[in-house]
């Protein structure tokens, strides 16, 4: 049961702000062992670029941080989305500060130094926590629906059929949507290794492109390509 629940955690996309660099680079470690793709930031403010830039679904951070702290990074990601789980790291000396966040619907708050264990338990409940919210299922385009849950992509009401290496250059270019992937980033994320050709990962956009539209896997030549998304 255990390891079904890990290859959950796949599907999804964590934001991480944290301004300790030896914490950050631990906990980070763990995170992209655990998910689909970890985004990190040092401060509130790199984070907010962060969450606007790409698709994310759960956040971790730090309560004291530079430039915007914890909690003001959290009022303002509650002014984009009352859904998304919110889990925060502490120090036992900032208990009472904390007692602001409540309000703001988190769904853990851990104390530092993290134990594996609990921070296992809480991503388990922020995945539950998305399970049961309404944002499980996002548009990417007119009648064009991802469900990050079930992994299925709906056309026109129709569910498309996407071949292993179809779906997972897809889930990574869900993750970095609206950016410019490379052919080399794109590559050794389907491949899980530098073996593959240029032509390989081609041919897999072309037939992704047939699929959802050229308008939505828009192709740079001998660049990379962009996964346009709403």
């Amino acid at each position: 049961m255990e390891g079904i629940v890990l290859v959950e955690f796949k599907n999804f996309c964590v934001l991480y702000a944290e301004d300790d660099l030896e914490v950050q680079a631990n906990i980070s470690k763990i995170l992209s062992l655990l998910f689909l793709k970890v985004h990190v930031a040092s401060d509130g403010e790199e984070a907010l670029e962060l969450f606007k830039k790409n698709n994310i679904h759960i956040i971790i951070t730090d309560y004291e941080m530079p430039r915007v702290d914890g909690y003001k990074f959290i009022l303002k990601i509650r002014e984009m989305s009352q859904t998304i789980p919110i889990v925060v790291l502490s120090s036992h000396t900032q208990k009472e500060k904390l007692m602001n966040c409540i309000p703001l619907k988190l769904i853990e708050y851990l104390e530092k130094p993290i134990i594996y264990e609990k921070l296992l338990q809480t991503l388990k409940k922020c995945v539950k926590e998305i399970k049961n919210s309404a944002d499980v299922e996002v548009m990417i385009g007119e009648d064009i629906f991802y469900n990050i849950e079930s992994n299925h992509i709906q056309k026109n009401a129709k569910t498309l059929k996407l071949t292993a290496l179809e779906m997972r250059a897809f889930e990574y270019m869900f993750s970095k949507k609206n950016i410019l992937v490379s052919n080399e980033e794109l590559g050794f994320y389907v491949y899980d290794s530098h073996d593959y050709s240029v032509g390989a990962i081609k041919n897999i956009i072309y037939r992704l492109r047939k699929k959802l539209g050229r308008e939505f896997m828009q192709n740079h030549k001998d660049i990379g390509y962009i996964l346009k998304s709403l």
